[in-house]
């Protein structure tokens, strides 16, 4: 039963994936506003993201591991979040714009994630994790 739920976890993941995938590539440099509320989405969204992670690859993270590794997470979203340029339109909206450097750099993540898997197989857990 376990086997069911987790390949219906699958498919929904792969339908997000894509569908995740196809709104960054067409929307990577469009001018959007930026909100806490749209910002809290994201950050709670990944965290979602690590913990099926974990209980999908079976990975035993210490806390001090775990809060390493979201140390680094933040430190890499702070890095990229100052390559985006933020503004005021004349509405008074906060708006922000990606550069290229998000989409080299999700491109970048993805294919260290696909190479992984292909070379460690069933070992790439903690890897991918990390």
């Amino acid at each position: 039963m376990i086997w069911l739920f987790l390949k219906a976890l699958n498919l929904f993941f792969i339908f997000i994936f894509i569908f995740s995938m196809l709104v960054f590539i067409i929307t990577c440099t469009r001018e959007r506003k930026a909100s806490a509320l749209s910002l809290a989405v994201s950050s709670l969204f990944s965290l979602l993201c690590v913990l099926v992670y974990v209980f999908i690859l079976r990975i035993r993270l210490s806390a001090a591991g775990f809060s390493a590794c979201v140390i680094f997470g933040c430190a890499i979203g702070a890095a990229l979040g100052l390559t985006a340029s933020v503004y005021r339109d004349e509405t008074g909206h906060i708006m922000m714009r990606n550069s290229a450097w998000h989409l080299l750099f999700w491109a970048g993540l993805f294919l260290f994630t696909q190479l992984t898997v292909f070379f460690f197989h069933e070992n790439a857990g903690t890897p991918l994790f990390l």
